[in-house]
């Protein structure tokens, strides 16, 4: 059994990597960047769109595997996608070392939030998004946490979009900003890591009262790089000064095996910085995917 924090550090180790490919099959958008067709008479000539979708995101992860560490592929552009899709994906990730993750922002009572469980354990996937509003967030955690082969559960602390501030930060309970109060639950209820939006209203401050509460071994993913405009210098210069928990034994096996690509002086606190349209939509996934590898991982080590 291993934990996602555990699947991580492994992979990284492995790969010398922070990188998260974001999977946003799009397609019929009025603008014609970023998107897989737009062409609305082609697209009803297309009779499954499932198959253009998913082997959209198939040619992705076989493109960028080398250089990334994970593939978040996001609910809201795989509406309609049938169980065998969802398997064909998470295996191809399985295949290609990666930490698949479905960014479903699951929000509902506990009682129907477990099904949902159900079927994304079912397709394949190593972990999944929450948003937090019901307050369920100690029981969604329990019942992903109680598969033989744990299921990580990422909630949703701090998104990367500017209108998000009108709640996460501005909302209050007692005198502690709501993201304060989800870092809290996030640490006591052994969440594996916490969403953290790249975006302009995040400050470092706010990271390090973040990390201060929610530990050194949870993940965090940080969306809103590249074609969002996100900047991660902000977390760059504080998450240096952090290392992660101890190392397992099969940790160290791995680094004895990779002393070509692993800085021992200091292993930053786990992230996953997640890059989509930027790499995805690009002329060369795989030389953007090496590009962000290189630039992600040079801020870091500087």
């Amino acid at each position: 059994m291993k934990t996602l924090y555990e699947k991580y550090t492994n992979l990284f180790i492995l790969k010398n990597s922070f990188l998260c490919i974001g999977l946003d099959p799009a397609v019929l958008k009025k603008k014609k960047k970023n998107v897989i067709m737009n062409n609305q008479k082609e697209t009803k000539c297309k009779k499954d769109l499932n198959s253009l979708r998913r082997n959209f995101c198939l040619n992705i992860i076989r493109a960028t595997s080398q250089f990334a560490i994970a593939a978040k592929i996001n609910e809201q552009y795989v509406k309609g996608f049938t169980e065998k899709d969802h398997i064909q994906i998470t295996q191809e990730c399985k295949r290609n070392d990666l930490i698949s993750i479905y960014d479903c922002k699951l929000n509902d009572i506990s009682n129907t939030a477990e099904s949902a469980i159900y079927w994304i354990k079912k397709w394949g996937y190593d972990a999944f998004t929450v948003n937090v509003m019901p307050g369920n967030l100690k029981e969604i955690i329990r019942i992903s946490h109680n598969f033989t082969q744990p299921l990580g559960v990422i909630p949703i602390l701090l998104m990367s979009n500017s209108e998000s501030k009108k709640y996460f930060f501005r909302a209050k309970i007692g005198k502690s900003p709501l993201f304060l109060e989800i870092a809290k639950e996030v640490h006591d209820y052994h969440a594996d890591g916490c969403v953290i939006g790249a975006s302009n209203f995040i400050k470092r401050k706010t990271i390090e009262n973040i990390l201060k509460i929610i530990g050194k071994d949870k993940i965090i993913l940080i969306p809103g790089i590249g074609t969002q405009g996100g900047e991660i210098k902000e977390f760059a210069s504080v998450i240096k000064k952090y290392t992660p928990a101890k190392k397992s034994l099969e940790i160290q096996h791995l680094k004895k095996n990779h002393k070509q690509q692993f800085n021992s002086k200091k292993m930053p606190i786990p992230l996953l910085i997640n890059i989509g349209r930027d790499i995805i939509y690009s002329n060369n996934p795989s030389q953007k995917a090496e590009f962000y590898r290189h630039k992600l991982m040079s801020i870091f080590n500087s």
